[in-house]
This record gives structure tokens, sequence and C-alpha cells, in this order.
């Protein structure tokens, strides 16, 4: 029997994330796959849940596969944890990465891990694992070559990287609890808890900047079997005592039938108990107003009364111009009609942005705060326009792209792209800016989200300062910056110009790459005893 450890480490960086302390759902999905579909003994290590990871620990424990998860966060103290930990162990561990920001950035991902698991990896990891256990290379490269999604390097030394094949397969797993230590009476040790849970995958729309299209391989829209859903409802709440669920969907409600009996299932599971879970959910504007997709009264007030508490809706810009450029299909009458019937029902609402998109100002940030008074959000997100691989944004906008920005601040607050009417780190500013003047309302949950707020941009300062002197030795001497009458914007003719010329780009990425890398040691980001701030090459 092979052991198999999972990790997760807690990022460094603060984000809104770090602080609702919530496993993600990855890999305790490929986790409950493995524990329940091979002989393998398999434990995930959440590190909210154990405390810090260390990997002489991992050692001690002497297994054959380590898998990791891929958070553009956390990918430098992964690789530093993983060379460590070759270091200790005294027969060779087979590391296999995946998530987000392995399948975006493969060939990061292979630095540090042997295997690479693009896209969603509970349809493939079984097989991966059952083929490595083979141990006979020449025989495994042959089965390896038919695994969707794969990166790996086969027996006569050449990179291979599998097609995705078909993503739009059937949803199929539960989750198990007992495989992740500390699990047990999670609730009761911290103040903000949640757990994820998925009804469905993919989405029905493609907005120009979302990453969806590049991180699950193509397009699409597939409904979980109910009797799962209500089995990781349960099961959580009773192993955790959480009853907070974040429904991780791109898209909940993509199928109103299926919606429907859900729903129904969730009310008749639980209104037996006197403890019942509560659900944020992801949704469209439009799903509300108007539409082929519109949610009836009906199904609004069975929302209700199964526990949807939180409606986060991905407003994305207060710019109609920006939103027709994004492909949202929404206009802010929209956004507001929207918004008055799901007061009128009851939800609170939480609003997501993408500042710096397009031909956005300063003022455009700035005004976040106060449309969304005005519609009555309890809650916002205010992060900052990034170009991901695989987004309809990729090709046309891939020049605004800061190199070396994937840093461990990449938590969908950084400022990654150029922004066109304003220097990087007046966009960095604004965005805490905006939350900042949001958030200073009265209320107790209001002040602890302004708390975080503040702790995320006193942990920003490192990546800001970087920002300031990117701009003063890079940005401005290169000219790729001008001063306009209201500030200083991008010249784009210029910047392409420094793209396109080798030599030029060269200088440009290397004291950018130098900057951010000065940053990272001022923010300490490592691991015990790896050293902390180790080269981004």
């Amino acid at each position: 029997m092979a052991r198999v450890v999972l990790v997760e480490l807690r990022p460094v960086v603060p984000s809104l994330g770090r602080s609702i302390v919530m496993p993600r759902s990855g890999l305790l999905t490929i986790a409950s796959i493995l524990a329940e579909r091979t002989s393998h003994e398999v434990e995930l290590l959440f590190e909210p849940y154990v405390g810090d990871v260390d990997p002489r620990d991992i050692a001690r424990k002497a297994p054959e596969y380590v898998l990791v998860n891929g958070l553009s966060t956390t990918a430098l103290q992964t690789r530093l944890f993983i060379e460590r930990l070759r270091n200790l162990t005294e027969t060779p561990v087979i590391v296999i990465a995946g998530g987000e920001h392995a399948t975006m950035f493969p060939r990061d991902a292979r630095t540090y891990a042997d295997f690479v698991l693009r896209w969603e990896g509970d349809v493939s990891v079984t097989a991966l694992l059952k083929t490595l256990d083979q141990r006979d290379r020449q025989r495994q490269d042959e089965k390896l070559a038919v695994i969707p999604g794969l990166v790996w390097e086969d027996t006569a030394g050449c990179e291979q990287e599998n097609p995705v094949g078909d993503r739009v397969q059937p949803i199929d797993y539960r989750y198990d609890f007992s495989v992740v230590p500390g699990a047990s009476g999670a609730h009761s040790r911290f103040r903000l808890s949640q757990l994820p849970l998925q009804t469905s995958r993919g989405c029905l729309y493609s907005c120009s900047f979302c990453s969806w299209l590049g991180l699950f391989g193509k397009g699409g829209y597939i409904v979980r079997p109910i009797e799962d859903v209500v089995h990781d409802i349960r099961h959580g709440m009773d192993y955790t005592g959480i009853t907070s669920f974040m429904i991780v969907d791109n898209l909940f409600g993509g199928n109103l039938e299926y919606t429907e009996e859900l729903l129904g299932e969730v009310v008749q599971a639980f209104e037996a108990r006197h403890v019942r879970p509560t659900f944020t959910v992801l949704c469209r504007a439009d799903q509300f107003t108007a539409g082929p997709r519109v949610f009836s009264n009906s199904l609004l007030g069975l929302m209700r009364r199964a526990g949807v508490r939180n409606i986060s809706l991905g407003i994305e810009s207060v710019r109609e111009k920006s939103l027709v450029s994004m492909r949202k299909g929404s206009d802010l009458a929209l956004y507001r009609a929207a918004a008055k019937r799901l007061h009128q029902f009851g939800f609170n609402i939480d609003a997501t942005y993408v500042t710096g998109y397009g031909d956005e100002t300063v003022q455009d940030v700035l005004s976040i705060a106060e449309f969304s008074r005005e519609i009555g959000c309890f809650g916002i997100q205010v992060y900052a326009y990034g170009i991901t691989p695989g987004a309809l944004d990729a090709r046309k906008n891939a020049h605004l792209q800061i190199p070396y920005s994937w840093t461990p601040f990449t938590n969908g607050h950084a400022v990654t792209t150029l922004p066109r009417k304003m220097l990087p780190s007046i966009l960095q500013r604004s965005i805490f800016d905006t939350a900042r003047s949001f958030f200073d309302q009265p209320g107790p949950e209001k002040r602890l989200i302004g708390r975080i707020y503040r702790k995320i941009e006193r942990g920003f300062e490192p990546y800001r300062m970087a920002l300031e002197e990117i701009e003063r030795d890079v940005l401005l001497p290169m000219k790729i910056y001008k001063q306009g009458r209201d500030g200083f914007v991008l010249d784009e003719e210029r910047l392409l110009e420094v793209t396109d010329d080798e030599q030029l780009f060269d200088d440009y990425s290397s004291k950018i790459r130098e900057a951010f890398e000065r940053a990272i040691r001022a923010a300490q980001v490592g691991v015990p005893g790896a050293g902390a701030g180790k080269s981004l090459r």
C-alpha cells in the first residue's frame, strides 16, 4: 500500500480567501477520489487545519506520491517546499501538481513536479496513479500518453503535453473528510470558516477576461448528481460542524430544472434538522431580470427556504463601455433591477469587480463604492484586471501583461497588467481606497471585512513599492507611459516596440523581475529553512 500525501499550503500574502478558512475544492475532491478508488493510504494536509506543514514531517511519512495544488500565490512556496522535501527523502518521491497555476503555467509547475495534471484532475488522477504504480517506465509511456491534460517527460527525455480531451464528462465523486486531519470539529476553531461545494461545472457564457475556458480546457456546462451534492452537505456538516457553504460553480443555476430539483431535495433533507446549511452562490445579474434563464419568483423563494443567503454578482465594472468590451451582456440599469429583485426576496448581495479594464480611470475605480452602496451590497470584492492563458483577451492584450508579475502577491488584488489611463501603482492604491471607502460604514460585518482589507493592503505594500520602482526605473524612462492632461497614460505603440524588440524586452523584463524579487524578499515569502525570496528564475 503506497502512501499519498496531498499538501495545501497557506498563502503568505494576506487575501480575502486566506481570511476565510476553506480548503480548496480541487485537492479535497482528489483526496476523496483516491481514498475511495485506490488501495493507497491517503492524507490531505490543509495547512490552516493542521498548522505549519514542515517538509521534515512529510519526509518521515515516506510517501510515494505527493500531490500539490497550483495557486499562483503559493507557487513559489510550493517549489521551495518540494525542493527541500526532495533533499530530505532517502527514496525518490513522485510529485504531481494540478490546479489553476499549474494549468495555466505547466512549465513553471514542471520545475518542481514530475507530472502536471492540467484542467480538472478528478477524471484522470486515478488513471495516472495506477499507471505509475506499475513502475515499468517503458510500458508506462504508452499509457501516460493517453491521460487527458497530462504534462510529463517520457523515457527518451522528451517533454509531452497531452491534449485536453472531452471535459464535459459526468462529475463523479463524494467528499471524504476523514482523510483531512484537523477537519473534525473545525467550526469551533475558526471564526470565519466555510466548505466548498460543487453542483455544476463550466459556464454558458464567455466574458472576454474570464479564465474559465483556459482552466477547464473547453466550453460546456454539466450538472452533478443531486444525491452526491446532498451527501457532501450532510457529511461536511456532520464531520466539521461547519454549516456555511461556498458553491464554487462558475454559474449557479445554469440549468433551471436541475436547480429547482436540487433545492427541493436540500429543503427535504434538512427540514427536520435544528441546524441547517447556508449557501453563497455565484450568479449573473440577468438571471434575476430577463432572458431564457431567469429565476422565477417560486424558484427564488425555494432558494431562500433551502438556505441560500448570499448572492455574489459579477458586476465587473461601473463603466458601460467596459461592460460592452467584456461581453458581459449587462448594463448598470440591469444591475439595479437585479439588485432590487434580490432585496425583495431578502438576499444579501456581494458584488465582484474587475478594475483597470480598457480605458477605465481612477474615478471609474473609486465610483465602485458609491454604486455598490446605491444598489445595497453588503460586501464587495475589488480585483485587478488580469490576463490569463485561454481567456478571450489573452491574444489581443497579451502585451499588457507585466513580466514576472505572477508572484506570491497574485491573489486577484495584484495589478499584473498595465492600465491604459493610469500608472500601475495608482490602480493598486485605488483598489484598496475603493474597498476602504465602501466598508467604512456602520455594522460589525462591514467593520470586520474592512479590517481584513486593511490587513491585505499592508501586506501588499512591498508589491506596490515594486510597482513604483518599475515605473520610476523602467516604464517612464523607456517612455512606455507619457504625461497626459489628467495624469500618465500608456503609450501602447511604444510598449509594442519594446515587447517586439528582443534586446529592449530583455532590458525591460529583467529590471521588472529584479524589482519583484526585492518585493518578495521584503515580504519574507518562503518556507522555513529553505531561504526566503529565492529567485523567480
